[in-house]
């Protein structure tokens, strides 16, 4: 079956920062996964995002029906996702994230900032 005309299969891309504004809806549909960055970098662009994860300000689909009926709600909407947006900057900022990593880094292998 062919793509519609207004979906464009773009392949791996190395940065997707000028994707995101010509994109209004992501659609990620995985058995496994951990929460992937690319549903944050799409909500917190306002993007609004169709996952086979439970996440806030995302729609869930665990099927091409589910995601077809999630598509439709979400493509008449006129504006973009605020909310995610702004739940994203609340609960992943990068400084924090960072931070996590860091403990978790040194906790497992005793890296110190700034040497080995």
């Amino acid at each position: 079956m062919p793509a519609p005309k207004n979906v464009c299969f773009l392949g791996r891309l190395p940065n997707l920062a000028d994707i995101y504004p010509q994109v209004s809806v992501y659609l990620r549909l995985v058995e496994h996964d951990s929460l992937s960055a690319m549903v944050l970098e799409a909500l917190a662009r306002g993007r609004y995002v169709i996952y086979s994860k439970d996440l806030p300000f995302t729609e869930t689909a665990g099927s091409f029906d589910e995601a077809h009926e999630a598509l439709a709600r979400l493509l008449a909407r006129k504006r973009p996702n605020e909310a995610g947006a702004e739940y994203v900057r609340k609960h992943y900022r990068l400084d924090e994230q960072a931070e996590k990593l860091r403990r978790l880094y040194d906790r497992w292998i005793g890296c110190r900032a700034g040497g080995y």
